[in-house]
């Protein structure tokens, strides 16, 4: 069979041949693109795993049963050991101090110094 003296599947297998030499740089575009785009979220997604870790190697948690004196809110140690309230949270965290008073004690302690 012929068509203008050209095999019908010449025809059909240069049609697809054509269309393959045609479309290929546009589907190679769009893998490219898609690439990228997983890149991207890679490397963002890497980003905050990054942010994260860090964020929970700042965590630092006291946890089960803490012994503290009643009257002077002491600490004891495991050692048997005494240490005021202040030290021992500093000891065991990054946290620090300052000390001000608040309202109620500011008037029970010092109430010819307190403007109302």
């Amino acid at each position: 069979m012929a068509w203008i003296g050209v095999p019908i599947d010449l025809v059909a297998h240069g049609t697809a041949l054509t269309a393959a030499v045609l479309f290929c740089p546009f589907f190679y575009l769009l893998r490219v693109r898609a690439q990228r785009r997983l890149s991207t979220t890679q490397i963002t997604e890497a980003r905050y795993r990054a942010e994260l870790e860090a964020a929970h190697a700042q965590i630092d948690t006291l946890t089960g049963l803490l012994p503290i004196c009643a009257a002077c809110k002491s600490i004891r140690h495991e050692d048997g050991s005494w240490s005021q309230f202040e030290d021992y949270i500093a000891g065991h965290s990054d946290v620090e101090f300052t000390h001000s008073f608040c309202d109620v004690c500011m008037t029970e302690l010092y109430a010819e110094h307190v403007h109302t």
